[in-house]
């Protein structure tokens, strides 16, 4: 999901959802800890794939 699509679910610009966090790490690890509120299925498996695998396989030296 881009900031675009993110920004016009919350009915945002992204010049707001940007002023609030500084990249779209920020705002994932934002909801992750500290909203509380249930994670969709989609934002789940994008934050999974494009987030924490190449977190983890860098951590671990494997590389994608």
């Amino acid at each position: 999901m881009s900031i675009d699509q993110i920004a016009r679910r919350a009915s945002a610009s992204k010049v707001t959802i940007y002023r609030r966090w500084a990249g779209k790490e920020a705002l994932v690890w934002y909801r992750l800890l500290f909203t509380g509120k249930p994670l969709d299925r989609e934002f789940v498996e994008d934050t999974v794939d494009r987030f924490l695998l190449p977190l983890f396989r860098s951590w671990s030296g494997q590389e994608s």
